[in-house]
């Protein structure tokens, strides 16, 4: 009988540990879509930058068209180099509609904001932390 339990409690723990880390691998969050993500940045612009009506459906507009340029970019680039060099060409010429569009005000509380959140980040790396799925540069 103590055999018996043991093979159980082996064969159980054979089995069931990849069940349970094959459950988090599937994400409720799948990629967004350039429209998506273009509308949760006119969103997220909208409240931090008090945008008007006018305001915000043209800025809805060039977001849209940049998401699906850098999405066209990521599609075609063969190297993070080139995709890092098509990425801030994209953000330069955006960054200048977006000035014909917001208020000098608006703008500078825009880059202000940007500097922060990338402060943010690279504290938040220099802590430790990783990716998800990455793995620290020692092991």
């Amino acid at each position: 009988m103590k055999n018996l339990l043991m093979n159980l409690a082996l064969i159980g723990a054979m089995l069931f540990p990849p069940a349970l880390t094959a459950q988090g691998t599937e994400t409720d969050d799948p990629k967004k879509t350039p429209e998506q993500r273009a509308a949760d940045r006119t969103e997220k612009m909208a409240t931090e930058l008090d945008l008007s009506g006018d305001q915000k459906a043209r800025v809805q507009e060039i977001n849209l068209r940049y998401a699906q340029a850098a999405s066209d970019a990521k599609a075609q680039s063969t190297s993070k180099d080139a995709m890092r060099k098509r990425g801030k060409e994209l953000k330069e010429k955006r960054d200048e509609e977006l000035k014909g569009v917001l208020t000098p005000e608006q703008f500078a509380k825009m880059n202000t904001l940007r500097k922060e959140k990338h402060h943010e980040a690279k504290a938040y790396k220099r802590e430790g932390h990783q990716p998800d799925g990455a793995k620290p540069h020692n092991e």
